[in-house]
């Protein structure tokens, strides 16, 4: 635009632009004038120096803050209490709330006789509630008070400061060994070569994975007969040795708690067994069975180191199709007590820290069994199932034991094992996973609990169990877990497993424990 402009008469070409660029951009520019090419008196307008006319703009700014403080003055309430809310509804306090009328509002109750408060009260203890299982968010309030307090040496020095970011925000390393919801630290392996021409000769269903208890082996039965062992790390899994049952059809197979044996149970009555060290398998006797048409729901006992000097580490049970419930002593193979429910059964766990077995049958009773004595203690009844399909019990840290249900309809229900009798109405229940629970397995910190199902594909969750919530970042709808027929945890807990009916044994790295 400069460029454009004609130079008037009397004025050489850059003298009129310095002065322009003067009145423009507010600095000084000083051009020594040259003589003029034609005797003639031109007078120029006086220009009004930059520095002056900053000075003339600060002032005027100063005088617009004055006026905006002493307005913002005017606006301030009459004494330094806490601020009212900007709305209240008042029908919240005419609002009756029902607290038996949905399970997720039970948790809600200071009494078991309660049933309805208001509104208010309602608002109330779900805001209690959240900061129970959250904690008080106080790094708001810190970050607020450290903005406020260097905002006056801000603007003294002139300098820009950083609020400091909180410690829960940070997206560093957590060296402070807590283990967190909503987000966990998984690292997907290589999976455990079950197949390893699959994509050339295809693979059949994977059904039974576990984890050796004292070392890194791992075991794999398959729909091909097949029983096989591999050598567990994370950076490539080898295969050690492999047996084939023939006209044994395995459905299940597992590691007894000392390490030693591998039990199996198939589509009849048949069990075999096979001798980890030696490698040398076996059947189990059938002396003392009542006629069944099959065996199922293989549960040994928790490892020694677990649970000190109880009996229930020597031992294993397996349903059958009658009723019966038989407990078998590790170290002779013979059942020592056969206990008979009202109706078919359809899973097993032992209690942790007490020699207890617990069991579920196809009437929705949850049976408690002492393993000494082989009496029943109690017989209760879940008042919202709509069919029992696994069971699993763990102690978790800083809390009170826990068995967990799993249901035909997805549901997961959690009840607390604190006093004498079954809780008539689950702590908390989860329903996440949308069809049948056919894998349901804690982990060994108690910290963690898979769920899966292997009627639709994709169907497996990682439960926190601090705060009974779903992990939100994996499974991702990008992982590709097809449908999950079986699932399990190492001993020390750092790696995970699972099963599919491709014949993959998806094995991954949880970051927050030891391999």
């Amino acid at each position: 635009v400069l460029g454009a402009m004609a130079p008037s008469d009397g004025l050489d070409a850059g003298e009129t632009t310095a002065e322009l660029e003067a009145i423009v951009f507010g600095h000084s520019t000083t051009v020594e004038p040259r003589a003029p090419k034609r005797a003639a008196k031109i007078e120029v307008p006086e220009l009004e120096p930059a520095r002056r006319q900053r000075n003339k703009r600060k002032a005027f700014a100063e005088e617009e803050e004055e006026e905006c403080e002493e307005d913002e003055k005017g606006d301030e309430l009459p004494g330094k209490g806490k601020a009212k809310p900007a709305w209240e509804d008042p029908d919240d306090a005419e609002l009756e709330v029902d607290l038996t009328s949905r399970i997720r509002l039970r948790k809600l109750r200071s009494s078991q006789t309660e049933t309805i408060i208001s509104g208010t009260e309602y608002e109330r203890r779900l805001r209690d509630n959240f900061v129970k299982r959250h904690g008080s968010h106080r790094w708001v309030e810190e970050s607020t008070a450290a903005a406020e307090a260097t905002d006056d040496s801000s603007d003294d020095a002139g300098e820009t400061t950083t609020i400091p970011r909180s410690k829960w925000l940070d997206d560093g390393p957590k060296s402070d060994g807590v283990f967190r919801p909503k987000e966990i630290e998984i690292t997907k392996c290589l999976d455990v070569p079950v197949y390893p021409d699959r994509r050339k000769n295809g693979g059949t269903k994977i059904l039974a994975i576990e984890f050796h208890p004292d070392s890194t082996l791992m075991l794999s039965a398959s729909a091909d007969k097949f029983l096989r062992l591999f050598a567990i790390d994370e950076k490539e899994s080898t295969k050690v040795s492999s047996y084939q049952f023939k006209g044994f059809p395995m459905m299940n197979a597992r590691f007894l708690p000392g390490g030693d044996t591998i039990v199996m149970t198939g589509d009849q009555t048949r069990m075999w067994g096979l001798d980890v060290r030696t490698g040398e398998p076996f059947e189990f006797d059938r002396r003392g069975h009542q006629p069944e048409y099959q065996m199922f729901g293989l549960t040994p006992g928790p490892h020694p180191t677990d649970v000190g000097d109880l009996r229930s580490s020597s031992m294993f049970a397996v349903l059958g199709d009658s009723g019966a419930t038989y407990l078998f002593d590790a170290a002779t193979r013979l059942p020592t007590r056969v206990m008979r429910m009202s109706m078919p059964g359809t899973a097993a766990a032992f209690s942790p820290g007490r020699d207890v077995l617990w069991t579920a049958d196809e009437g929705n009773h949850v049976y408690e069994w002492d393993l000494r004595s082989g009496r029943c203690i109690q017989r209760a009844t879940h008042p919202w199932a709509t069919g029992i399909s696994q069971l699993a019990a763990h102690s978790r840290p800083s809390a009170q034991p826990i068995l967990a249900t799993g249901l035909q309809s997805g549901n997961v229900d959690f009840f607390e094992l604190s006093g004498s009798k079954l809780p008539k109405e689950p702590a908390h229940t989860l329903d996440n996973l949308t069809t049948r629970v056919t894998s349901l397995k804690f982990h060994n910190s108690g910290e963690v609990l898979a769920a899966a199902s292997v009627n639709k594909k994709g169907q497996l969750k990682l439960v926190h169990t601090g705060t009974m919530t779903v992990f939100q970042n994996w499974p991702a709808r990008t992982t590709a877990l097809n449908r999950v027929t079986t699932l399990d945890f190492s001993r020390k807990g750092g790696y995970f497993a699972a099963g599919n009916d491709k014949g993959r044994v998806l094995l991954y790295r949880l970051n927050h424990f030891e391999a």
